[in-house]
């Protein structure tokens, strides 16, 4: 496949606001293409951070696989894709955060890489083979069709990197609530990482 120049991504971002966004992102549903590279022009920044700390995370490189090719697969992703298109700021850094983590792990069970490095301590369960790394990637799948709103908060918290406090904002729910729904789907995906079944409602 011929390499796709993304620079328009890069230049001078547009005012960061969440009601610019959202509009932003009803136009681009609507096919309006500058729209659509406005939106991610305003966090590409931060899109790029998440990158990194996603791939710093792997703890061994993957293939040529950088922190601004990962932002633009996604970005590819989530707007050429079939999927639901982002509606609002929130959303915006959600499905792109699950994509750069779906990209990952296809290239490891692609390239079968020895030794991949998860920072998931709070889980006290360290992925450190590739195999730990896809069984890691199929708990989320459980949660995320069992407990959609605990998903979303551990996404947020582990994959995209935001501090309890940042997530509370994007969710635009109290800390304590991102605190439970964590608890939550910690205790879940470490029954399932651990081979033991979850109960519901715990």
């Amino acid at each position: 496949m011929a390499q796709i120049s993304l620079r328009f991504l890069r230049n001078a971002p547009v005012e960061d606001t969440a009601e610019t966004i959202t509009a932003l992102l009803a136009r681009a549903e609507s096919g309006d293409a500058a729209a659509e590279s406005a939106a991610v022009r305003m966090v590409y920044e931060e899109l790029r951070a998440v990158a990194a700390n996603q791939l710093r995370r792997r703890g061994s490189p993957i293939g040529s696989l950088t922190a601004t090719a990962l932002v633009h697969e996604a970005y590819f992703r989530v707007f050429r894709g079939a999927g639901i298109k982002p509606k609002n700021r929130r959303h915006l850094f959600f499905v792109f955060g699950q994509a750069m983590w779906r990209i990952i792990v296809e290239r490891h069970r692609l390239k079968r890489l020895p030794q991949v490095a998860v920072d998931l301590t709070d889980l006290a369960y360290p992925t450190t083979t590739d195999a730990e790394l896809l069984d890691l990637d199929q708990a989320l799948r459980a949660l995320a069709d069992d407990y959609p709103l605990e998903y979303e908060a551990a996404i947020l918290l582990k994959m995209v990197g935001l501090s309890l406090a940042e997530t509370a904002d994007v969710l635009d729910v109290s800390v304590a609530t991102v605190k439970r729904r964590w608890a939550l789907a910690r205790a879940f995906l470490a029954r399932l990482l651990l081979k033991e079944e979850p109960r519901h409602g715990e």
